[in-house]
């Protein structure tokens, strides 16, 4: 019998918390870190990936600038820890950050969550495929003693089995880098899914299917939900760090409640249903959920660079969301002639 969460935490003096799959997923860390500490845990450090979908320099020319509605962001940025000021690095794919780091103007989301909670910090790369990340996520738990890894995503991306799904998840890219690295790592691992369903990547009947998949294999692993607490935690960092996803466990702990409008890079929006699921962390053995499920991230893991993690999904026939930058003009100017046609690039 596989053991909770909470008795994996109760016999651990370190845990290691990170966002999955970039952007604004470090703020589901939140609530994980309030739970731990609750439950004893001496030392919570969170962290996420350098992956941010920060709008082009040109309408955002100052740190947290207004995004105009005109314009849609269509691809993330995959940046290096190189380009990242005031980090403290830990191996090669690792970067301790606080509140003073900085990507040129930009500032990434773990570093505005380790200042608004006085926490620390920490930044995998991406650039280095499945075994950089593994390295990074190691010289984590090296640096650190860590007894416990828990990593978080939301939404659906990363319970993914391309077998018989009838759509492809959007951000595959990065969740699934970091699921291969969570499931390999040295010590006891959990991955923790907050906002069932909520980034409208997974049709809900696919979803269901593939939880139940890793259920019956013996996977699930427990869940948790929101106090008030979390709930008041999540506004501030929502609110420092707007994101269209990232809100929707606290929306649904609030009470707000059926169809809502989300608006990710298409500008129409989508409808998204809430229900009282989504304001619940669901947690998983991560060995269980990639050999029940998503065995596309135990090939990602033995990706050496993020472009041979790109081709391997993309050879899968799965859409990499990196690939997107390559067709959109505003994004990737450097990539496109004047009349829109593709030129050359290094």
């Amino acid at each position: 019998m596989l053991p909770a969460l909470h008795q994996l935490a109760r016999a651990a003096k370190t845990v290691f918390v990170y966002g999955m799959g970039g952007g604004g997923d470090v703020i589901q860390t939140i609530p994980i870190r309030n739970y731990l500490q609750h439950l004893g845990v001496e030392r919570v450090i969170i962290g996420g990936v350098t992956c941010q979908w920060w709008p082009p320099p040109e309408f955002d020319p100052e740190p947290q600038a207004p995004f105009p509605l005109s314009a849609s962001v269509w691809g993330p940025c995959y940046y290096a820890l190189e380009e990242v000021e005031n980090g403290r690095w830990m191996g090669s794919q690792a970067l301790q950050v606080d509140g003073l780091a900085r990507v040129g103007k930009r500032i990434p989301a773990e570093a505005q969550m380790a200042e608004l909670f006085g926490v620390e910090a920490v930044l995998l790369s991406l650039r280095g495929g499945g075994q950089g990340f593994l390295a990074g996520l190691e010289a984590v738990i090296q640096e650190f003693a860590v007894d416990l890894v828990v990593g978080v995503d939301i939404g659906s991306d990363s319970i993914y089995s391309h077998t018989d799904e009838v759509r492809q998840p959007r951000t595959p890219l990065a969740d699934f880098i970091s699921l291969s690295g969570l499931y390999r790592c040295s010590v006891p691992s959990i991955y923790g899914l907050s906002g069932y369903g909520c980034d409208e990547e997974l049709a809900l009947e696919d979803l269901e299917r593939n939880v139940g998949r890793a259920m019956r294999a013996g996977g699930f692993l427990g869940a948790y939900g929101l106090t008030q607490e979390d709930v008041a935690d999540m506004e501030r960092a929502c609110h420092a760090m707007p994101d269209p996803v990232e809100k929707w466990p606290m929306e649904a702990a609030k009470g707000h409640l059926g169809l809502h409008r989300m608006r990710l890079s298409e500008p129409w929006g989508s409808l998204l249903r809430i229900t009282p699921l989504q304001a619940m962390i669901l947690f998983f053995d991560p060995k269980i959920l990639v050999a029940a499920v998503n065995r596309i991230a135990a090939q990602v893991g033995e990706t050496g660079s993020l472009a041979e993690a790109e081709a391997t999904l993309a050879r899968a026939g799965i859409l990499p969301e990196s690939y997107l930058q390559r067709y959109i003009q505003f994004l990737r100017p450097e990539l496109y002639g004047s009349d829109g046609s593709a030129g050359s690039a290094s």
